[in-house]
C-alpha cells in the first residue's frame, strides 16, 4: 500500500508539471507597435515604462482608443490602454510554444515510464 502511495505522488508531480508547462507562452522578442498589434489579432504581452507586463489575448482599436482585451472566468474585460504608459508589446510565438510544450510533454512521459519501470523491475 505504500508503494502505491508513493507512486501516485510521483504521477501527481508529474501531471502537474505538464498542465504547468502547458500554460506557458513564448513570446517574439521583436517588439511591435499597438497597432501591429491589433492588425495580427494575438496573443500579446504590453510592457509599461514601469515595467509592469499586462498579458492580453489580443489588442483591438475602437474610438480612437486601445484596448487590451482579456478573458477571465467567462467574461470578456477590456483594459484601456494608455499611449504614455506602454513602452513596447511583444507578440505571442505560436510555433515555439507550440513545440515547448510538446517537448515538455515528452520530457515528463519519458519520465515517468522509466520511473515506472525502474520502480516495477526493482524488488520491494
Amino acid at each position: 500500500m505504500k508503494a502505491i502511495r508513493e507512486q501516485f505522488k510521483s504521477v501527481t508531480i508529474i501531471f502537474s508539471l505538464l498542465i504547468f508547462f502547458q500554460g506557458c507562452a513564448v513570446y517574439k522578442p521583436t517588439p511591435i507597435s499597438l497597432r501591429q498589434a491589433v492588425k495580427q489579432e494575438k496573443k500579446a504581452k504590453v510592457i509599461t515604462k514601469s515595467n509592469g507586463k499586462l498579458i492580453f489575448e489580443y489588442i483591438k482599436f475602437d474610438n480612437g482608443q486601445y484596448y487590451g482585451v482579456t478573458k477571465r472566468d467567462s467574461a470578456i474585460y477590456q483594459v484601456p490602454l494608455d499611449m504614455k504608459t506602454v513602452d513596447y508589446v511583444l507578440e505571442k510565438n505560436k510555433t515555439i510554444s507550440t513545440i515547448g510544450a510538446i517537448i515538455t510533454s515528452i520530457i515528463v512521459l519519458f519520465g515517468f515510464v522509466v520511473g515506472t519501470m525502474l520502480f516495477v523491475d526493482s524488488p520491494l
